[in-house]
């Protein structure tokens, strides 16, 4: 239904610049009860005041800029910066993270929008195989009022740092939009052959996650 009635909306957008593709496409597509034959004898479709919902629209703008913010943490942990010692990239694609997130060291805004999605709902917002949604303090050592002071005199640019946890590298990003960390780690288990983010329950033979292994059926496991 969403995809008809964006490509309903978007055929008549088209029409005065692109024609004769407007016309195919309309003479193709599946039509509602007294449509003209052609998309020129059609009017525009009038907004639906029922799908406005300004609310909606101001969160996930803020879902969106807190996800570009975090993009910066899962690009610089795919390559070591000049100068730093350290071998291989934490990451390759964006699905062999695991981010960590603090929301209780944030200011309200971003506590607030974290709290309002679930862990999962970010891991496919941000394509990763997996966030964490930490409460309290990080046991990383993240000085907060230094960090802050720091921002303060080199201006909003947020500076990284790597961390090492149980043998494993991490980095951290000290975000000037949350006013705290956020962590990247790879992503520990096996990679999902469906879905490809990396889950510790991923087993043979089947190789795919429990979320998929439901979406698939029963028996896909067997």
């Amino acid at each position: 239904t969403a995809l008809y009635r964006i490509l309903e909306t978007l055929v008549h957008l088209m029409a005065p610049v692109l024609s004769f593709t407007a016309e195919e496409i309309w003479e193709h597509m599946p039509k509602r009860n007294g449509a003209p034959e052609s998309i020129f004898l059609s009017t525009l479709p009038t907004p639906d005041a029922a799908l406005i919902d300004e609310k909606l629209t101001d969160s996930w703008d803020q879902v969106l800029r807190m996800r570009d913010e975090i993009l910066k943490a899962l690009e610089k942990s795919r390559k070591p910066p000049e100068g730093e010692n350290i071998i291989g990239h934490i990451i390759g694609h964006s699905l062999d993270a695991e981010v960590l997130i603090y929301p209780d060291m944030y200011d309200s805004g971003p506590k607030e929008i974290f709290g309002a999605q679930g862990a999962q709902t970010w891991g496919d917002i941000l394509i990763v195989s997996k966030v964490k949604v930490e409460r309290g303090e990080t046991p990383f050592n993240f000085d907060w009022e230094r960090a802050k002071d720091i921002r303060k005199t080199i201006g909003q640019a947020g500076s990284f740092s790597i961390i090492h946890v149980d043998g494993r590298a991490g980095r951290m990003y000290d975000s000037p939009l949350f006013n705290g960390p956020v962590v990247v780690f790879r992503a520990q288990g096996q990679k999902c052959e469906r879905c490809w983010k990396y889950d510790k329950d991923v087993k043979e033979p089947a190789m795919v996650c429990p979320r998929c292994s439901a979406v698939l059926g029963p028996g896909v496991l067997a």
